[in-house]
C-alpha cells in the first residue's frame, strides 16, 4: 500500500507496453475531462469487452449520449473477443464490425469527451490530439514515471510504455485513492461491474 516493492520476478523496471492494463488509466483521464458516465458505462470504458449484446448495447448508449453512432468509432472491425459471442454472430450471417472490438466501449468514451470538450473527431485517436495527450499525462501521474515510448495498439489509439513497477501503482493508487476521485471512480466501477 506504500509503494513499496514486496516481490518481484524478472525485469519489472523497464518499459513495456502493457496494452489493455493501460485503460484504467485511460478511463481515469476521460473522468478527468469530464467523462460523465458512471456505473456500467465507466466499467465499459476501461475495459477489454467480449463482443456481447451487453456490451454492444453500452457502447451504443455511451454514443447515443453525446449524439453520435457507431460510425464515428475509429476501431478496427472485428469479431466478439469471446469465441461463443462470435460463433453465435457466425451462425446468423453476422460480419466484423468496429462496435464488436474489444476496445469499443474505450473508444466511445473518447469521443463522448471530444464532443463534450468541442475537439475534433476524425482524429481521436492520434497520439497529437489534446484527448491523447492528457491521457498520456494521466498515465504519467498515476505510474510516476514518464512515458517511456508510444506506440499504436490493435485498436489504433496510441499505447503508452511504462514498466510494470509503474502499472502496478498506478492500479494500487486507483484503489487507494480518496472516494469521488477520477481514478476511485473507475475503479469501483471496475469493480462493481467486472461483467464489462
Amino acid at each position: 500500500a506504500d509503494g513499496g516493492r514486496l516481490l518481484a520476478g524478472g525485469d519489472v523496471t523497464s518499459p513495456v507496453f502493457p496494452r489493455s492494463c493501460n485503460k484504467l488509466m485511460q478511463a481515469t483521464g476521460l473522468v478527468e475531462l469530464g467523462y460523465a458516465e458512471r456505473g456500467e458505462l465507466l466499467a465499459l470504458a476501461a475495459a477489454s469487452h467480449a463482443g456481447s449484446p451487453l456490451h454492444v448495447e453500452g457502447v451504443h448508449r455511451i454514443l447515443a449520449s453525446v449524439g453520435l453512432d457507431e460510425h464515428a468509432l475509429r476501431t478496427p472491425a472485428d469479431w466478439p473477443y469471446d469465441e461463443g459471442e462470435r460463433d453465435a454472430l457466425l451462425r446468423v450471417g453476422g460480419v466484423p464490425d468496429p462496435v464488436l472490438m474489444n476496445c469499443s466501449g474505450k473508444h466511445a468514451a473518447m469521443l463522448a469527451v471530444c464532443v463534450a470538450r468541442g475537439w475534433p473527431l476524425d482524429d481521436y485517436r492520434a497520439a497529437d490530439h489534446p484527448l491523447q495527450q492528457h491521457l498520456a499525462a494521466t498515465l504519467e501521474r498515476l505510474t510516476g514515471e514518464p512515458v517511456a515510448a508510444t506506440g499504436v495498439d490493435g485498436c489504433g489509439a496510441p499505447v503508452s510504455a511504462v514498466s510494470l513497477t509503474g502499472v502496478a501503482r498506478a492500479f494500487s493508487a486507483a484503489v487507494r485513492a480518496a472516494p469521488g476521485t477520477p481514478e476511485r471512480a473507475v475503479a469501483d466501477a471496475m469493480r462493481a461491474y467486472p461483467v464489462h
